[in-house]
């Protein structure tokens, strides 16, 4: 027997919420894994979260390299630099400046 059976790309996978819809755009948690809502997800439905790709995240305050780790920060809902108690997003793909309210980057899974 196959020790490992390919099912598909993984850019994507399937995610169910349960006790809050989803809204498209938002960041899901799972686990470790920063993900994406494609679309609204209801609660308690199968939906479909983006585990690969380069998103534009809201960021906290400051500037950020590009190459730099960036984190999900989920009590704020915003990208940071700061590893403690936050979920590895990946590595920033376009410099942030100060006054910039997004950073772009690529997600590490």
């Amino acid at each position: 027997m196959a020790e490992a059976t390919f099912l598909h790309e993984g850019t994507a996978i399937a995610h169910t919420p349960s006790g809050a819809d989803v809204a498209a755009g938002e960041v899901v948690i799972l686990g470790t894994m920063v993900t994406v809502a494609k679309a609204a997800i209801a609660d308690g439905v199968a939906g479909s979260v983006d585990c690969a790709g380069v998103f534009a995240f809201a960021k906290a305050a400051g500037t950020i390299a590009v190459g730099v780790k960036i984190y999900w920060d989920e009590s704020a809902d915003v990208a940071t630099t700061t590893a403690t108690s936050n979920v590895l997003i990946g590595k920033v793909t376009k410099a942030a400046l100060t006054g910039d309210t997004v950073v772009e980057a690529r997600l590490n899974q």
